[in-house]
């Protein structure tokens, strides 16, 4: 059993890991917020136990690693502020304190997984807490696949029975693609404690608490294995495939000289197919067998996922050196001029291309090379040493990271909060696991005392950390004060947090009823002004062009409607998203309208501006005013579409 003490040094990691599990691979606002909030506290406690003796002594060595990236984000940041880059549009600062946020939220939990686990009874703890609440997770998933009529996680939704008490840090919806990677360590970690049990030597009584605990992460691994199956992510399936195949092939070298392993596998392997088949999951696994036909589908850019990496390649070509700047990829889409392809991406679903595209080929480099170095070290390391635990956590580990790196070239998912997190703690554990080999060889060299670096890089971290805390906690108090709708608190919480655009549209609103209620000239001139104010504070919202014409129409000032579209055109140049709102917006006055002559007019003028954006979009179709047009209106935009 663990120390109370030892608890209390893990806990901050063990809470972080449940917020990831239970957020179902989403996010909600509050709870990144509390993400970040978590993360400076683990900065302040992985320093202090290092001044202590608690942690590992190779601090220098996490210090300066960490330091050339959070230097190139601030460097980046630097340049955008001041317009000397060669990018010089510039983006959402509520996208890049996102970013910042999630960098170094990922910082702090790959050090202080590296400093809180490096004894032996911490990380093995640590890892079956993960095992195990993985494992409810699945099971729970699987229960609801199994009383949902589609059996499968594209047909769920929230709010959940068991999470809904813990709204609104829990997930409200299941996106398969996110949900997949949840339970990808716990899958890794799991089976290598079942092989590591299976190695081990036992006689007598030993020898049927290791059968019991064979059988148990036996259960365990199929379970998580079927959960991965059920979520019907056929990229996210496929990375899972290849990390595994790697860290099999880890194992099957460490053990070479051992053939009894081989024929174990076998039998493993056997098991596990049967076991999955057995509870319904081969429509599943023919399910696979479209991989290949819908790989040649997106590689011919019939579908919106390659058409955005193609598009993200293009972004590279042009601006790959230098970069368009942290937060930048959706405003260098739009003023690149390049073919505009599906919808309006804030983001690429390649994530390396993303990262090359915003912090140039230097960002790249050390994103790309931090990430695959970290894979190799794992193995090699793993092939050295004389533990088969270590040796066997070390291959889960580098399984892990390989399996998000493919899930990553084909989906988003090192740019998803807790999945990054869940990421670099994986990476952190792997680098723990290395301390607890150096601390039993005593050969090893040990980085001793404090060295300048190490100082820069000590100074530099508490003040992005202090930073950090601070603007976190301001953030989740304007998140907790904006949660009244009150007039006078969505105002505070505008000041509190002044880049997020999503209280600005609600302050709107309000002054909207407030002018319904009296309408005089006064309400009317500050309506417009806060209106006029948001879009220069975040040009790229379009709900504010959305809001402002509504705003022009409740007083019947069509020339003010127009005007507010030519507005978002200018500031979105030779772009189709000013065109698609105008549509769903007058195709929405359209439906609501009493007056049948009126109706007429305004559904003429959705329809010519939907004519426009298909000639600049040729591949526009209804389903794009998702979120631009009411649900009666885009009914009325399919039925048009349907029509010869």
């Amino acid at each position: 059993m663990l120390a109370v003490v030892d608890f209390l040094f893990l806990s901050p990691l063990l809470l972080s890991l449940f917020l990831i599990l239970i957020s179902l691979g989403t996010v909600q606002y509050g709870a990144s917020l509390m993400y970040q909030i978590l993360s400076a506290a683990m900065v302040f406690l992985g320093f202090l136990a290092l001044k202590l003796g608690i942690g590992a002594r190779r601090w220098t060595w996490v210090a300066s690693s960490a330091l050339g990236f959070l230097a190139l984000v601030y460097f980046y940041l630097v340049l955008q502020r001041n317009g000397w880059h060669a990018f010089t549009s510039t983006g959402s600062w509520y996208a890049r304190l996102e970013l910042a946020g999630l960098y170094f939220s990922g910082f702090a939990h790959f050090f202080y997984a590296s400093q809180a686990l490096k004894h032996r009874p911490l990380i093995e703890f640590f890892l079956k807490v993960w095992v195990a609440l993985t494992f409810l997770l699945a099971v729970y998933f699987m229960a609801l696949c199994f009383t949902s009529p589609r059996h499968s996680a594209e047909g769920l939704s929230g709010p959940f029975p068991v999470l809904y008490v813990l709204q609104p840090l829990a997930g409200n919806w299941i996106q398969p693609n996110n949900l997949v990677d949840l339970f990808i360590p716990g899958f890794f970690y799991s089976f290598s404690f079942f092989l590591y049990r299976l190695m081990r030597p036992a006689s007598g009584e030993a020898k049927r608490i290791r059968l019991s605990r064979l059988f148990l992460y036996f259960c365990v691994s199929a379970v998580l294995a079927a959960a991965l199956l059920f979520t019907k992510s056929r990229a996210g399936i496929a990375a899972v495939g290849g990390g595994f195949g790697v860290y099999v092939l880890g194992v099957l070298y460490y053990h070479r000289r051992e053939r009894r392993l081989a024929r174990r596998l076998s039998v493993a392997a056997l098991l596990i197919f049967l076991f999955l088949t057995s509870i319904g999951v081969r429509e599943v696994i023919q399910e696979m067998g479209t991989i290949a036909q819908a790989v040649k589908q997106e590689a011919d850019f019939q579908g919106p996922r390659f058409q955005v990496i193609a598009a993200s390649l293009q972004l590279v070509k042009k601006f790959g050196l230098a970069g368009v700047g942290l937060g930048n990829f959706q405003s260098a889409w739009l003023f690149s001029h390049e073919p505009p392809a599906y919808d309006f991406p804030a983001n690429s679903y390649n994530d390396f291309l993303w990262v090359w595209a915003e912090l140039g080929i230097a960002g790249f480099l050390l994103f790309a090379g931090s990430l695959l170095g970290g894979i190799f070290r794992l193995l090699l390391l793993g092939f050295k040493s004389e533990s088969y635990f270590l040796a066997h956590m070390r291959f889960a580990s580098a399984g892990t990271l390989l399996a998000f790196a493919l899930h990553a070239l084909v989906d988003t998912t090192f740019f998803i909060l807790p999945l990054y997190v869940l990421m670099m703690t994986v990476l952190g554990a792997g680098e723990a696991l290395g301390a607890i080999d150096r601390e039993a060889d005593p050969t090893s060299k040990k980085t001793q005392g404090f060295r300048w670096p190490g100082r820069l890089g000590l100074i530099f971290i508490f003040i992005v950390a202090f930073f950090t805390a601070w603007l976190g906690a301001k953030r989740f108090l304007a998140y907790s004060i904006s949660k009244s709708n009150h007039k006078d608190a969505l105002l505070m919480a505008q000041n509190l947090d002044v880049f997020n655009p999503l209280y600005a549209a609600h302050h709107l609103r309000n002054l909207e009823q407030e002018y319904l209620r009296n309408p005089d000239s006064v309400r009317l001139a500050n309506l417009l002004l806060t209106a006029d104010e948001a879009i220069r504070r975040d040009p790229f919202q379009v709900l504010y062009y959305v809001r402002r014409a509504e705003i022009f129409m409740l007083v019947g000032r069509e020339e003010g409607v127009r005007e507010s579209f030519e507005l978002m055109r200018d500031r979105l140049p030779g772009f189709y998203l000013a065109e698609l709102a105008a549509a769903g917006f007058y195709m929405s006055q359209a439906v609501k309208t009493k007056d049948a002559e009126q109706g007429r007019r305004f559904e003429a003028k959705g329809i010519r501006h939907f004519r426009k954006a298909q000639e600049l979009h040729p591949q526009m179709r209804a389903h794009n005013l998702y979120g631009l047009a009411s649900q009666e209106a885009m009914e009325r935009f399919f039925k048009l579409q349907d029509s010869p």
